[in-house]
């Protein structure tokens, strides 16, 4: 359960330091001692792009990682991810049938990522669209 702690906090952190920030504002942490589980309705996301500030969320993400192997964490994210730039006020509404993903840490800071996303459907909306 520390080794999840120390993961989470640590992701975290750097992620602050990149300028992102993650709000989980309904979360439930269980399955000690054979897994760790992280529940979370409604997380959301706010940072800083080369466009300017950003902000968006999730219905549901669920991320779990075996005890016996706490630097697999496999997650499901349930849409639709809503996204919206402060400044221009353009939205992006990306929606999905599943998504899941699964990402293993290595000793030496190697990283192996698997993502599968199924019947994506995207929505982009311009609030200043000119035509030329």
């Amino acid at each position: 359960l520390l080794v999840f702690f120390i993961m989470t906090w640590n992701f975290a952190r750097n992620e602050a330091e990149l300028g992102r920030h993650w709000s989980c504002p309904n979360r439930d942490v269980s399955g000690f001692p054979f897994r760790f589980e992280l529940r979370c309705d409604q997380p959301s996301f706010s940072g800083l792009t080369p466009n300017g500030p950003v902000e968006g969320s999730v219905a549901r993400l669920v991320a779990l990682a075996q005890a016996y192997a706490p630097n697999h964490v496999v997650a499901e994210v349930t849409g639709p991810l809503q996204a919206r730039a402060s400044a221009s006020g353009d939205t992006l509404n990306l929606d999905w049938r599943s998504f899941q993903a699964s990402v293993s840490g290595g000793d030496a800071g190697s990283r192996r990522v698997a993502l599968v996303l199924a019947d994506p459907v995207v929505t982009v909306a311009l609030a200043r669209f000119q035509m030329p």
